[in-house]
């Protein structure tokens, strides 16, 4: 069974520390690139429309309010799509009505029938965490509504969402006219800056 999976604990909001965040990825030998509406590549065709659909659904069956996802005429582009070329999917992000940009992928581990079919029937693995897998501290909401947690969560994105709390954290320390002299990360995937006061 696929799983379309949105993430709600770190808000993209800096298009700008996004793009860090890839570069730097891409420095580590992730080959990822981002482009600007597109169509990410998903086990159905039609993935994208029919989770966020199905997450509004949910929220009006509840009463509660939805995140204001908003579709393109095409409601299965996004308005940014990281493009994982070695993965057999790719992660859409759509606007909220927050202005924030909420990540959708497919972590399953197969390719489709088809892709089976002209590899050989090859079952090698190839979903999104095995490059972009990494120690980190959240939730995560399946299609079915279940929500998984921990500390010590192994992320399927894990190392971009990371990438990206370390960009964006130095980006707003800058525009506050701070100096970022080091980041790291600590074994449990927290984020450690570095910050000299001029």
């Amino acid at each position: 069974m696929s799983h379309t999976t949105s993430i709600k604990t770190t808000p993209i909001k800096s298009v700008t520390a996004l793009q860090t965040a890839i570069a730097v990825l891409q420095s580590q030998g992730i080959n990822i690139t981002l482009e600007q509406n597109a169509v990410p590549r998903m086990y159905y065709a039609d993935q994208i429309a029919k989770h966020v659909k199905s997450k509004q659904d949910t929220a009006q069956r509840v009463g509660q309010p939805h995140e204001g996802l908003r579709f393109h005429e095409n409601p299965e582009e996004c308005d940014y799509v990281i493009k994982v070329a070695d993965a057999y999917y790719d992660i859409g992000l759509i606007y909220n009505q927050h202005g924030e940009l909420v990540p959708f992928f497919d972590d399953y581990q197969y390719p489709s029938i088809a892709e089976s079919m002209a590899a050989g029937f090859s079952r090698e693995e190839k979903p999104i965490r095995k490059f972009l897998g990494a120690q980190f501290a959240g939730a995560v909401e399946h299609w079915s509504g279940e929500r998984e947690a921990g500390e010590q969560q192994l992320h399927s994105v894990g190392k971009l969402m990371q990438q990206y709390s370390i960009a964006a954290a130095c980006e707003q320390a800058v525009s506050e006219g701070y100096i970022v002299s080091s980041t790291s990360l600590d074994e449990q995937g927290n984020i450690h800056l570095t910050i000299d006061i001029n």
